[in-house]
């Protein structure tokens, strides 16, 4: 016993012995922090592979877009319209004053040939002006023969009332109806009276005017009509006219040939 306390006591005994008390001691605190952590274990199940974690969607579009440039930055945007250069521009009547009498002759005809003509014989139809507030005589119903009632003549004046109607809107005078007298076409102007007047030959050789006949628009009212026919009296506002002399003629009026 004696023996075995004097080797406890041999220096390199002593050195030995508390080294191995401190590598015991380590090992249990240090299994004692490792287990008391918040990570807790993973188990993996026997022959399972492990997914690698991929990055955020925005994530991997930055790493896509990283050191990419845009297509405005590639290329340069140009316009469409790129003006042209050496090309000289001619107008109409550039183009038409250097045409001879015989080209601009086939070129009118050419023209006329694809408008729609008058079967009466009075050339193209006239364009309507857009405000034009009637539907002219062609395209109607039962034109150009007629009905009934009023047959192809009937359609044929009508058609130069209606030309002349146009021709006179297009003009200014704000009138879109009319009616016809010997030939002449009365445009039916606001407020305004066609007074025909007619004589009588009295017992005494003397001769006596009366009125035989008023015309107007639908804006004059019948009162006027019957004022001017039983008392000759105009009433005041109301403009009269002579359709013999104040009657438009359609064939110098719109350049026709009769």
């Amino acid at each position: 016993m004696k023996l075995v306390f004097e080797v406890l006591r041999h220096p390199l005994v002593l050195g030995a012995l508390a080294l191995s008390i401190l590598i015991v001691v380590g090992a249990y605190f240090g299994s004692r922090w490792y287990y008391s952590s918040d990570v807790e274990p993973i188990d993996i199940p026997d022959n399972s592979t492990l997914t690698p974690r991929l990055p955020e969607a925005d994530q991997v579009a930055k790493v896509n877009l990283e050191g990419v440039k845009t297509e405005s930055e590639k290329t340069p945007i140009e316009s469409a319209a790129t003006p042209v250069t050496g090309v000289a521009s001619e107008s109409v009547d550039d183009v038409l004053a250097a045409l001879s009498d015989e080209e601009l002759e086939l070129l009118m005809a050419e023209v006329e040939e694809d408008q729609p003509t008058s079967p009466f014989g009075f050339g193209p139809f006239p364009d309507v002006p857009s405000d034009f507030p009637d539907t002219p005589i062609w395209e109607e119903d039962h034109y150009p023969e007629g009905d009934n009632v009023f047959g192809s003549d009937f359609m044929r004046e009508l058609e130069l009332l209606e030309r002349v109607l146009i021709k006179l809107w297009s003009q200014g005078h704000r009138v879109s109806s009319g009616s016809t007298h010997k030939g002449l076409v009365l445009p039916h102007y606001p407020n305004t009276v066609y007074v025909e007047w007619s004589y009588l030959a009295e017992p005494d050789g003397t001769m006596t005017r009366y009125v035989s006949g008023v015309t107007s628009g639908p804006d004059v009212p019948v009162s006027v009509h019957d004022s001017i026919m039983d008392e000759e009296i105009i009433p005041s506002g109301i403009t009269v006219l002579d359709p013999d002399s104040d009657g438009i003629d359609p064939y110098t009026f719109l350049n026709l040939n009769p």
